[in-house]
């Protein structure tokens, strides 16, 4: 009898999660220990251990499964959008890979990739959207070998955000032709994706408090967070004219119950809004986290297909080309013999000219001795070392800065705090980046310009807020935060603005609460 079971696993740096399931329910799980997905302190994997285990799960569950099907984490995927000309079908690979250099951090040829295009109109004209994926090789190639020498057949790899689609449609909870505002709740941190015809256009990770239990936190102060972070994310993709057009649909999930929260968000974007909790979307007899989530959104893939296809289990085939036919080279005898004795004649000349200039050498390697002086004595690494020490000099006193925006900041930043909140401490930090310039042909590198260098800026904040109604500090704290995420001058630096920490204490018979603000500008490396 056919086995209607399938299998699908969901990887991160820290963990892998595997899981049995038929169409409706999962039937058994295994969580790897994290241990054995890091090195021990002399450098050897535990890769050994691992793949027993998993073949010790797959023996006690009686699974007969041999094909897997991957989701990596969205830290382990590269996954951008963007707009390229419109042009034909055979010019698209190599402008597209071209083009895709330009957006992602690490070179294309150590990555597993794959696209999907779109035709759009924009402007006035036809361009071709492109949603680009890639995991780096060596990455894929390690969990295909566990895999494999466990019994498993890795046929399928893709990014996390899809296996979560995927789950999503074949529950019709999303439907593909609608743009669908989706937010995972994960503990005190969340993500926003927003999904347009079934694409992933953005997606962004946020944080809440550190020190406290998402579940635990009030309903209203939740609430307010979730609609100011998606707020930021639709002003975002807006500005960036990603797409205009009205959302669909706004859909919570997470762990535990969320109804609570829905109604306020909704009020504000007034927006269908739905929440899930992932017990209810896996049909799980107990709780589940979002690994699971994930790794049975990809084994749906064996056998619904819904969402876009953007296979990172294998290298992309190169477009085959056709070479033209050489033509037939005509022998001519006289014309060789000809040619060789001119060949001899200028390698005689050769040996004249280079026994000349082995005299003129010669003369310059005494003159060069005469000139060593004090470090004809010296070693190569003396050398070395020496050499070492004066550009680092050189490099210290290139580093010195002269210019600084600390007023500009110490006076912009105050403004922003409510009554009742004060700063404690405020920190900048520079750091001078230089950015690698892309050399297409070995001809352009003479002409190639000296390394760009861009300053990267960021801040970290320490304060505190008081009321005399404890509960109302912590509004204090994120309406700071608020203003400074307001504050169009400040947006314009800095990209990332979060709330690390609030904690609760007590100073001279008074609570209060201390907290922690960063701001930074995560964009500043990218090109333009």
């Amino acid at each position: 009898m056919k086995n209607k079971h399938h299998l699908g696993i969901y990887i991160f740096n820290q963990t892998i999660s595997l899981i049995e399931f038929d169409r409706q329910k999962i039937v058994s799980t295994l969580d790897t220990p994290q241990s054995l997905l890091q090195s021990d302190p002399a450098g050897n994997s535990n890769d050994i251990k691992l793949t027993a285990i998993i073949q010790k799960f797959l023996r006690d569950k009686k699974i007969d499964a041999p094909f897997a099907y991957l989701a990596f984490s969205n830290q382990d995927i590269v996954l951008r959008s963007f707009l390229m000309p419109w042009m034909t079908q055979s010019e698209m690979h190599t402008a597209l890979v071209f083009e895709a250099r330009r957006y992602i951090p690490f070179k294309i040829e150590d990555l597993n990739y794959n696209y999907q295009t779109v035709t759009i109109a924009k402007d006035k004209s036809r361009k071709i959207e492109v949603l680009f994926a890639g995991v780096k090789k060596d990455l894929i190639e390690r969990y295909s070998s566990i895999l494999n020498q466990a019994g498993l057949t890795v046929v399928y790899a893709e990014p996390s955000i899809l296996s979560a689609l995927r789950l999503l449609i074949f529950k019709k909870q999303v439907q593909k032709n609608q743009r669908t505002v989706l937010v995972f709740l994960k503990q005190n941190h969340g993500t926003i994706s927003i999904i347009d015809q079934g694409i992933p256009k953005f997606i962004r990770d946020f944080s809440l408090l550190q020190e406290h239990d998402f579940a635990q936190l009030h309903s209203n102060i939740v609430s307010e967070s979730i609609t100011r972070e998606i707020r930021i994310s639709l002003d975002f993709i807006r500005r960036q004219k990603l797409f205009s057009e009205q959302i669909h649909r706004i859909c919570l999930l997470s762990q535990f119950s969320s109804q609570n929260l829905a109604e306020p968000i909704g009020k504000e974007f007034n927006i269908p809004i739905t929440t899930h909790t992932l017990r209810s979307l896996t049909n799980s007899d107990h709780d589940v986290d979002f690994d699971y989530l994930y790794a049975y959104g990809a084994g749906l893939k064996s056998y619904f297909s819904s969402t876009i296809n953007l296979d990172l289990s294998r290298a992309l085939e190169e477009i085959p080309r056709v070479d033209k036919q050489q033509p037939a080279i005509n022998e001519n005898f006289s014309f060789s013999l000809k040619l060789g004795l001119i060949c001899a004649c200028l390698v005689g000349l050769v040996f004249l000219f280079s026994k000349n200039s082995m005299a003129v050498y010669e003369k310059k390697l005494v003159d060069l001795k005469k000139k060593e002086g004090v470090y004809s004595s010296f070693s190569i690494p003396d050398l070395d070392k020496k050499r070492d020490e004066v550009v680092n000099k050189l490099q210290g006193y290139k580093d010195v800065r002269f210019k600084s925006q600390m007023a500009f900041f110490l006076s912009r930043i105050p403004q922003k705090l409510p009554e009742g909140t004060w700063l404690s401490s405020l920190s900048i930090k520079y750091e001078d980046v230089k950015l690698q310039t892309k050399i297409q042909n070995k001809k352009d590198i003479d002409k190639a310009k000296p390394p760009e260098t861009k300053t990267v800026i960021s801040i970290d904040l320490s304060g505190f807020a008081y009321s005399s109604n404890a509960n109302q500090q912590i509004g204090l704290i994120n309406r700071f935060v608020a203003n400074l995420k307001d504050d169009d001058i400040l947006l314009k630096v800095f990209n990332d603005i979060n709330l690390k920490n609030a904690i609760k204490q007590t100073s001279d018979d008074l609570t209060v609460t201390a907290f922690q603000v960063s701001l930074k500008n995560n964009d500043q490396l990218k090109r333009p």
